[in-house]
């Protein structure tokens, strides 16, 4: 069984991390002088969906430890293609609105796993 503060941690350093790489990508676009607000609603909007999924991905790693192997093999796969679902559908969307910047939507997905590598190198 994971600890509550152990999820509340990772929880916390993941969204640190996110919001940090946020402002690094709007600080980019604010030097290329192509910073809007559609930039900053599209970063909002890619970003608070990655937290989300990686929220769904703790809880769903705390309840399948409830369960036996096969049962909590099968919960874990389902949620992934459940995220995975998720997170496409996500995509098209901030492809779809016009106000949501395309690029910096999609990019801001990809924090989680891009603060997992960071987080990973600097505990070491």
């Amino acid at each position: 069984m994971i600890p509550e503060a152990k999820i509340n941690q990772e929880i916390k350093s993941m969204t640190l991390c996110v919001a940090g790489l946020s402002f690094i990508l709007i600080g980019v676009f604010v030097l290329t002088d192509k910073f809007s607000l559609s930039v900053l609603l599209g970063i909002a909007v890619g970003s608070a969906a990655s937290i989300g999924n990686f929220m769904l991905n703790i809880y769903t790693a705390k309840f399948s430890a409830k369960h036996d192997q096969k049962q909590a093999s099968s919960i874990v796969i389902l949620s992934k293609v459940i995220r995975t679902f998720l997170m496409g559908a996500i995509a098209y969307v901030i492809l779809l609105v016009p106000i949501l910047h395309d690029m910096s939507g999609i990019v801001a997905l990809f924090f989680p796993q891009i603060s997992r590598a960071i987080l990973y190198i600097t505990k070491k």
